[in-house]
């Protein structure tokens, strides 16, 4: 026998003995109890190769497995589904799950999984031949953006899950429901988390007016008809902190207070660039007594003094203090973090803050336009300065002005000078000797 049919008959051999296995692997496997098939199925998930763990999900769910078995493979289907790049498919059998398991824990679950879908998926794509892909563009294709309807959409879904969420734990005080058909705390906190979170992305792309009479008397209940983005995402923040202080949960206590505070800031800061006179006129006024956002760091800062969110909130109260002009009050806040915070990545801000403040400055601030007649102002600034002297020179700016008509800029600095007759004789021409030299 030749060495190349040698060959090819040794190849033959080893597909064929290969084929067998893979064969009584393929039928050991098909009858694998439920148990082992979710222990691979979960090990293919932790590992995030959903690639290998979707098919096994749905293995698992058309074998006789427990119901808790199932209902977890059914949410673990739509999250591989949406790491797979498939959002249309894992949207749509989320929907279904949800619609279908109404009234349970799992139909809240998975509405905070959609809600999640929603959020993190890509909002730009493009339509071709009637479909469409996430995530990129190409030639030929209609660009799409959803970026405004997937917020909606995830808000509607958070705010899905955490009314059922909370309905069934007010039916687990009453004993209406078990314990283990009612979400636990950490996932009621979790799911506030993120509609917070969604809400204040949402929020910052849309003004909505502040209605004076919820600052002054907040409501009772989280009514979407009535509320609008910043009431709900005020009251999920204090339903958050109330439930948190509940059960006992500090840490959860100083983020909502920080991301409250934060709210208020950005809110503050947005309304400041608004046209005042398409405001209610009592709106400013409650946002100054109500709604600052210095108070709330400072209670986040003596009731939490431990949590790690501390540093955020000492960062962002010493900002709004320089911001305001109290100097010493943001120096103090931005020490404390060096001090206390040494391998905080905030450090370096902080001493960037600290030398900017401290650094000695002058400002010099006029007028841009003079009328000859008037008299003339020029406001003049100090920082960190206790004595300096200013100089005043006299200068003929009309003649200046006239010199050659090629001056593009009714703006006159020495600078300019230079730069367009390359030569400091024009200085002594108009200015004196004395400012030339």
């Amino acid at each position: 026998m030749s060495v190349r049919k040698h060959l090819v008959f040794v190849f033959t051999i080893l597909t064929l003995l290969l084929g067998s296995f893979a064969f009584y692997t393929l039928a050991d496997k098909s009858d694998e109890k439920p148990a082992d098939l979710e222990k691979r199925a979960l090990k293919a998930y932790t590992e995030k190769t959903y690639s290998k763990a979707l098919p096994l999900y749905e293995k698992l769910l058309a074998s006789k497995a427990s119901a808790a078995v199932l209902r977890d493979a059914e949410l673990k289907v739509v999250i591989c589904l949406a790491r797979l790049r498939q959002y249309d498919k894992s949207l749509e059998r989320g929907q279904a799950y949800a619609k279908a398991l109404a009234g349970t824990v799992w139909a809240g679950r998975h509405q905070r999984t959609l809600g999640g879908i929603w959020y993190h998926k890509p909002h730009y794509g493009y339509r071709k031949g009637g479909k469409t892909t996430w995530g990129r563009h190409v030639q030929g294709g209609t660009y799409v953006n959803s970026q405004a309807s997937d917020m909606e959409n995830a808000v509607k879904s958070y705010e899905a899950a955490r009314n059922n969420f909370l309905a069934l734990d007010a039916m687990r005080r009453v004993g209406q429901v078990k314990k283990g058909e009612a979400p636990p705390l950490p996932e009621i906190l979790g799911t506030n988390g993120e509609l917070a979170t969604a809400l204040s992305m949402l929020s910052q792309r849309r003004y909505h007016r502040l209605r004076p009479g919820f600052v002054i008397n907040p409501p009772k209940v989280y009514d979407i008809k009535k509320l609008n983005l910043e009431e709900r995402l005020i009251f999920i923040y204090d339903e958050l902190y109330r439930l948190a202080a509940e059960g006992g949960q500090r840490r959860v206590q100083a983020v909502a207070l920080y991301h409250k505070g934060m709210h208020f800031r950005r809110m503050r800061n947005y309304r400041r660039q608004q046209d005042s006179s398409k405001l209610d006129p009592a709106v400013p006024e409650l946002i100054k007594r109500y709604r600052d956002p210095i108070p709330l760091f400072e209670r986040l800062l003596a009731q939490f003094p431990k949590q790690k969110i501390v540093v955020d909130a000492r960062i962002a109260l010493g900002m709004m203090h320089r911001m305001q002009g109290r100097y010493l009050a943001a120096k103090t806040q931005f020490e404390r973090v060096i001090e206390d915070f040494p391998k905080s990545t905030w450090v370096s801000d902080a001493k960037h803050y600290i030398a900017y403040m401290t650094r000695e400055e002058v400002t010099v601030t006029t007028l841009g336009h003079f009328d000859p007649k008037a008299k003339k102002e020029v406001t003049i600034g100090t920082r960190n300065l206790k004595d300096f002297t200013v100089r005043i020179y006299p200068f003929d700016l009309a003649g200046f002005s006239n010199e050659g008509s090629i001056l593009s800029d009714y703006r006159i600095s020495l600078g300019q000078i230079n730069s367009v007759y390359h030569s400091l004789a024009l200085v002594k021409k108009y200015a004196g000797k004395q400012l030339g030299q």
